[in-house]
């Protein structure tokens, strides 16, 4: 029998419950894009303070859910390098969550992304390629906290790295979900009351994985060159978003 509270949701939450649907079809077909389009969408519902903490839960079904049935594909030691950089900016980034201004973050975030994407490559002499995992990890770990949505960033430092299609998306999700996973511990820790939007979280964490699943298929169908055009036109489309939003503020 249906809980009570299932007829009590509003609109709001209904077009939340699809909009997770969308996302994480989209997520899975593109390998990104998914997580700021239901920040987006949240944030139009929910104040920020709201925003990314549920945000981080539902991000963490829908990557926690590619991840896994993609997990044949993802690289291992990409994976290790992220999660070292998450572990460190959790650790400093609970201490500061509440003191960077949004506005700046977003500024430098965008600008970065865009250089990662059309600018040229950093020598090896430079940045080691275990280095530029980690650091990876650490600055996308970090702005996590503040902005939400962090794929972009992730993904521009993958998006140097030879792999294929599939492999591309299965990293970037398994990343995204330690990510998420350790932002959901610091906001516990914080005292965010995630209990009191349970039904709304279950039910979207049921429909990201019905996208999720669905756009698993779209892409295997994909050609390596679409989704290469598709992944960085996404990319720079969400920086340049940033960037507009900081000028916004």
């Amino acid at each position: 029998m249906l809980d009570p509270q299932f007829f009590a949701l509003t609109l709001a939450d209904w077009i939340l419950i699809g909009t997770s649907f969308f996302a994480s079809f989209m997520a899975a077909v593109a390998g990104l894009g998914g997580g700021v389009l239901l920040l987006a969408v949240m944030i139009s519902f929910f104040p920020p303070a709201v925003v990314i903490p549920l945000h981080g839960v539902i991000q963490l079904g829908s990557n926690g859910f590619r991840a896994l049935i993609m997990r044949q594909f993802f690289k291992q030691d990409i994976l290790l390098a992220f999660t070292f950089g998450s572990i460190l900016a959790a650790i400093i980034g609970s201490q500061v969550a509440v003191s960077l201004d949004e506005t700046l973050l977003k500024v430098i975030l965008g600008i970065f992304i865009l250089y990662m994407v059309w600018g040229p490559k950093i020598s090896p002499v430079n940045m080691t390629r275990k280095f530029r995992f980690y650091l990876g990890g650490f600055i996308s770990t970090f702005a996590s906290l503040f902005i939400g949505a962090s794929g972009p960033i992730t993904a521009a430092f993958m998006g140097r790295e030879k792999m294929s299609k599939e492999a591309k998306v299965a990293t970037h999700a398994a990343v995204m979900s330690i990510q998420h996973g350790f932002k959901i511990i610091i906001f516990g820790f914080l005292g965010f009351a995630f209990f009191d939007y349970a039904l709304l979280m279950t039910l979207m964490l049921l429909t990201g994985m019905l996208g999720t699943y669905a756009g698993r298929h779209m892409l295997f169908k994909i050609p390596e060159s679409v989704f290469q055009v598709l992944s960085k036109t996404v990319i720079t489309l969400l920086a340049l978003r940033l960037l507009y939003s900081a000028l916004l503020a």
